[in-house]
């Protein structure tokens, strides 16, 4: 797979990417052979050496393929909270569910933007929108399955092509999977009409789906998932906020699933306004009240170094 394969335009894209990453990308094939477009077609991973490998299929349009995971790339480049999973529930199969579920949820906030600039640049056409009609196809068979056992995957697949399609309903997904779409539209309003490219309303947004989403379950009768523990999303805070003392900003609280570096209850940073995991803590012992009370008079900023917590700046 040679750069040269592809448009000018989108030789000029990955030109521009690698100077904004100071890496030398690398393409490679992942194997796969499809005859339509679809997310998951490509991928990327830094090696030892730091030479970035984009690694992507024979999609039935290479050039938006492509395009696609430079312009994730790209993102990742930006300041823009990251996602970790350093809890367990001490189930791995509900473990390996959640993940998936929190990446797809919290990715599709980042494809909104990215689907934005694409369209932006003329990398979203009529024939891309027909060829995603296809993808979905292959993954969207409602003659097969029940549809109730299918909720969730049928929706985080359809909140995936609004995003593409700004919410049009492209191919009647609205007669073949009115639960799952209605479930899809209503957490695609919630980042369309509020999601702008900042750090702030980013990760805002995404702890917003993850609440809406986990709503959205307990409504259409499926358990309650504890998202706003077991997805850590780094926080996002003003200068002023660093000012302030924690207990204005953050609480400390235990949560019911577990750290996975020490197999102990874990303990979590949350912020106040949206009670959405920021930070896992770790002391050498167990607080005492007195302890917990001079935490909350610290300063954010101090608070943050010590327990060597990651943020991002408003």
């Amino acid at each position: 797979m040679q750069i040269t394969d592809f448009s000018l335009q989108v030789q000029q894209l990955l030109q521009q990417v690698q100077q904004q990453a100071q890496k030398e990308i690398i393409l490679e094939s992942n194997g796969r052979h499809e005859d339509w477009l679809a997310f998951d077609q490509s991928g990327h991973k830094v090696d030892a050496a730091g030479k970035i490998h984009l690694q992507m299929a024979h999609s039935s349009i290479p050039d938006f393929t492509l395009a696609h995971e430079l312009r994730h790339i790209e993102w990742e480049l930006q300041d823009y909270a990251r996602i970790k999973f350093p809890l367990t529930t001490g189930q791995p199969e509900l473990d390996r569910q959640l993940k998936i579920t929190a990446s797809s949820l919290i990715g599709s906030v980042e494809h909104l933007l990215i689907m934005q600039k694409q369209r932006k640049q003329g990398e979203v056409t009529a024939t891309v929108e027909k060829e995603f009609v296809k993808g979905i196809s292959q993954n969207l068979a409602w003659q097969d399955v029940n549809l109730d056992n299918y909720f969730i995957y049928y929706t985080l697949i359809l909140l995936d092509i609004l995003t593409l399609s700004q919410g049009q309903d492209l191919d009647h997904w609205q007669q073949h999977y009115p639960k799952a779409y209605a479930a899809a539209g209503k957490l695609y309003q919630q980042i369309a009409e509020n999601t702008r490219p900042t750090a702030f309303s980013v990760r805002r947004q995404q702890v917003r789906l993850l609440e809406l989403f986990a709503q959205l379950l307990v409504e259409n009768s499926y358990p309650f998932l504890p998202l706003n523990d077991f997805v850590l999303l780094e926080p996002v805070v003003s200068s002023r906020q660093l000012r302030l003392t924690l207990g204005q900003v953050f609480q400390i609280k235990h949560s019911e699933l577990k750290d996975l570096k020490t197999n102990n209850r874990a303990l979590i940073l949350v912020e106040l306004t949206d009670q959405q995991n920021a930070a896992v803590l770790r002391f050498q012992h167990e607080l005492t009240p007195e302890q917990y009370r001079q935490l909350y008079q610290m300063n954010v900023r101090e608070f943050l170094q010590m327990q060597q917590v990651h943020y991002y700046l408003r």
